[in-house]
């Protein structure tokens, strides 16, 4: 496994080019590069850190687990955009998790700063913060009316994805730390393809909301 960073621009060219990915994979990998500070792509067996960061180290070293862990299980299909924007936010979660294991003291945003996001001037800010205060609430999140709220734009669904992953991943965390979060709980959330991720993502929301979101 290459850890590659702006410096190994050409190994990672290189890498991919050896991959035989199709055409619509190199290019949804070469749009996830642009956007993203860190991506791990199995494929080319590596890690492109856009800098050279422990947080986003961490967890690209989470989807790397993730990813050994659930070799030869069936992968759904997610035919369905919701299902995929779903997926998107489990797995944030479960990589934001893994990061805090190795660094507990990382900056977080809860959900009272989403709240303050959600006053400010710029408007992208705004939209990003409505998306993800409804749909973190609990009377959206009991009800499948929450699949209407998810955004149509992919930047603003990745944004959106991330965010409520990371509120999640806070959430597991913190409950790990007070022991209400077993290790073998961990291991199974790890090793399992999500056939339901929004009601997966809910029921995680639901038992474990309560930790790590306040303040």
């Amino acid at each position: 496994m290459a850890i590659l960073t702006p410096e190994h621009t050409r190994q990672l060219e290189i890498r991919l080019a050896r991959s035989r990915l199709s055409r619509t994979q190199l290019s949804k990998i070469k749009r996830a590069l642009a956007q993203k500070e860190s991506l791990y792509i199995p494929q080319a067996h590596a890690v492109w850190l856009a800098r050279l960061s422990l947080n986003q180290a961490a967890e690209e070293a989470a989807r790397l687990v993730r990813s050994n862990l659930t070799a030869g299980v069936p992968q759904p299909s997610h035919a369905r955009r919701i299902d995929r924007f779903w997926n998107q936010c489990l797995e944030e979660a479960l990589a934001h998790f893994g990061s805090r294991l190795i660094n507990p003291g990382r900056q977080r945003r809860t959900i009272s700063t989403w709240a303050a996001i959600f006053e400010s001037k710029v408007a992208r800010d705004r939209s990003v913060a409505a998306f993800v205060l409804a749909l973190w609430s609990k009377e959206t999140s009991a009800d499948s009316s929450s699949d209407q709220l998810c955004p149509k734009d992919r930047r603003t669904q990745d944004d959106v994805a991330r965010a409520l992953g990371q509120l999640l991943g806070q959430a597991l965390a913190k409950a790990y730390d007070r022991h209400k979060l077993k290790p073998a709980e961990i291991r199974t959330l790890f090793a399992t393809q999500f056939d339901a991720p929004r009601s997966a993502f809910m029921s995680l929301r639901g038992n474990y909301a309560t930790f790590g979101n306040r303040g």
